[in-house]
């Protein structure tokens, strides 16, 4: 284990959302890069890592998320994931064929607080 690998274990959520900010608020910062690294990491932590990410989305597209004109794009686009997500997760139970999915229950499910993309399978 290399010495930055070592400190990035050890880093806090909060001290990691302020490093990655750091990071971005850099104009060399290279996003294809992040991207194409992060899609090189185990699978179990790449789930992991959507996990984070996604609740970070479902944070965006609450009503009460501070925004301004910087940052509303954000906002409106992650409603619109979730939202979209909702739908498509109702479309998949209804065409899953169990006879369990009334468009009722599909209805009350996916309009449960608790059901929201960031609910990935810990494998």
């Amino acid at each position: 284990m290399n010495i930055k690998s070592n400190i990035m274990n050890k880093l806090s959520g909060k001290e990691l959302a302020n490093a990655f900010g750091d990071a971005v608020n850099n104009y060399n910062f290279n996003q294809e890069e992040f991207v194409k690294e992060f899609a090189k990491q185990h699978r179990t932590l790449q789930q992991t890592m959507m996990r984070t990410m996604l609740a970070c989305v479902e944070k965006a597209a609450e009503p009460d998320y501070g925004r301004d004109g910087r940052n509303q794009g954000s906002h409106d686009t992650a409603k619109l994931m979730v939202k979209g997500w909702k739908v498509e997760m109702g479309k998949n139970l209804v065409a899953s064929g169990d006879s369990y999915w009334t468009e009722d229950r599909v209805k009350g499910y996916i309009n449960n607080p608790e059901v929201k993309p960031s609910n990935l399978a810990h494998v």
